[in-house]
């Protein structure tokens, strides 16, 4: 009956919710109490099925609470997908949510903010504002502000600061996360001159907070000088103008120990920009790996509704087949039909090889499909490519085979009167040329890329194993190796 209930949830069927309950009423409770890495209410947010999700929570408020095996309720699912009602639902019923964290150290004002959905975050902050104070936790002490900053998201920045005064005062405007980084630094870093125009005109923003390097938000836009656009005049106008000092004596007079050491062994101009290099390197990559990221959840998200679809039908034409089913049994006197029962689909005596290979095909595509799904909604760490080309893979397989299950079904149905066998060659031409066609090129991709990562290794190798004949080394061994943008903390 659990299983029941999942399919419910997954239509968002309040009908079907309700007559699962009058036949077992304590179905909810052996639901939780089953270990499903996910809850009927967390479908339901995630799929927008309030009407479903209403009268889920009417039976059992403490679904609100409960967690999937992310971490993440009801509300941060709710708040991801940017869905105002839903929202405003769950928080009727326990306002508290704001506050817990998931597995990434976010709560759903941090999830909103993240994906910039601005009127679903102004919900979240009249309700609960002081959860918009609550740092990322895992130590990076990141706050929402970083965390819009570093999803460039300048309207929720916009609400935070202009629209709610519990985050528009200095301290919090000029906290700073692991690396001593303010939000104006990521936004110098990212370029993102909207954001800095904003943010120097706020009062109380510090524009000589330093990091951990001692180095302010000018020392790194004009360390990212030689490689800069047009922009980067802009933008230091705009620091000078807000009072930001002249970056070299900022560094040299006001640096603690551990910096001033460090810049008096790097002294000239091109060592302390090889220094850099590897911090703006991360700076980069991080932006790089949540492009791929993003690329990877949408193909997730894609996978995940056409594994639906794919499972909707195919399991509608198990159930349903084409033409239906006999009403009666045969008639045991004629000798010259072959016999048949009440319950049994006409296809199996019409066409009872071709009716065994559409069963077949359907049930490949519909187990293959719902194997999909259920392994996208398990929880397990699939965010890499590899089990996302499996798991499209695993769908190819069975739009392949919902296809060939159609084809034998054209018959019955009376759609044609060409069967499978009959089908006209430019139809079987253009079906076997687009999957060969992608079949190739993903081929191909994947060994281009093997050949680029093997000429990599091998670079490396060689680099590595040859040795400068003076023996100099790049940067100072005085000089500390600190790991400067923990490029990680939010995926």
């Amino acid at each position: 009956m659990e299983r029941e209930l999942y399919e419910a949830a997954m239509k968002g069927s309040v009908t079907f919710l309700l007559n699962l309950f009058g036949r077992d009423p304590l179905i909810l409770d052996r639901y939780m109490i089953a270990g499903f890495s996910e809850t009927p209410l967390h479908i339901a947010a995630m799929l927008g099925h309030l009407e479903f999700a209403t009268e889920l929570l009417k039976w059992k408020p403490e679904l609100a609470c409960e967690l999937n095996s992310r971490k993440s309720t009801p509300l941060h699912l709710a708040s991801a997908k940017g869905n105002m009602e839903m929202v405003k639902l769950l928080l009727s019923v326990n306002p508290q949510m704001c506050h817990v964290r998931d597995g990434r150290g976010l709560n759903p004002l941090h999830v909103a903010a993240m994906k910039g959905w601005v009127d679903t975050l102004r919900e979240l902050v009249r309700v609960k504002s002081e959860a918009a104070c609550i740092p990322i936790d895992g130590g990076s002490r990141e706050t929402i502000l970083h965390v819009c900053v570093k999803h460039n998201q300048l309207e929720a920045l916009k609400l935070l600061l202009d629209e709610i005064s519990i985050c528009n005062n200095a301290e919090f405007i000029n906290s700073k996360d692991g690396d001593g980084n303010t939000i104006l630094h990521l936004a110098v870093l990212d370029r993102q001159f909207q954001t800095i125009d904003f943010l120097t005109k706020i009062a109380g923003i510090d524009v000589n907070a330093k990091n951990v390097f001692g180095f302010t938000a000018l020392n790194l836009l004009e360390i990212r000088s030689k490689d800069a656009s047009g922009d980067s005049l802009n933008i230091e106008c705009l620091l000078q103008q807000a009072g930001a000092m002249n970056s070299r004596s900022n560094v040299s007079s006001e640096t603690n120990g551990a910096t001033s050491n460090m810049m008096n062994t790097v002294a000239d101009g091109s060592t302390l920009q090889e220094i850099l290099d590897g911090f703006l390197s991360k700076q980069e990559e991080w932006h790089k790996q949540q492009e791929r990221n993003g690329r990877m959840e949408s193909h997730r998200n894609a996978v995940m509704i056409v594994a639906s679809l794919v499972a909707a039908m195919t399991f509608q034409a198990g159930t349903n087949p084409p033409v239906g089913f006999w009403q009666k049994n045969s008639n045991s006197s004629d000798t010259s039909t072959n016999s048949y029962i009440a319950g049994q689909s006409k296809q199996t005596y019409n066409f009872p090889g071709l009716y065994k290979i559409m069963v077949y095909s359907n049930a490949t595509a519909f187990f293959t499909s719902a194997y999909v799904f259920l392994l996208l909604l398990s929880g397990l760490p699939l965010n890499n490519r590899l089990c996302t080309g499996i798991l499209m893979v695993a769908m190819w397989i069975a739009i392949v085979a919902a296809g060939f299950s159609f084809h034998i079904s054209m018959e019955a149905t009376g759609v044609g009167i060409r069967t499978v066998y009959q089908i006209t060659l430019p139809e079987k031409i253009a079906y076997l040329a687009v999957f060969g066609i992608l079949s190739f090129a993903h081929t191909c991709q994947l060994l281009l890329k093997m050949v680029r990562r093997c000429g990599r290794r091998h670079r490396s190798t060689s680099s590595s194993t040859a040795a400068p004949a003076n023996g100099m080394a790049i940067v100072s061994k005085n000089v500390p190796s600190v790991n400067f943008l923990q490029t990680s903390k939010i995926v």
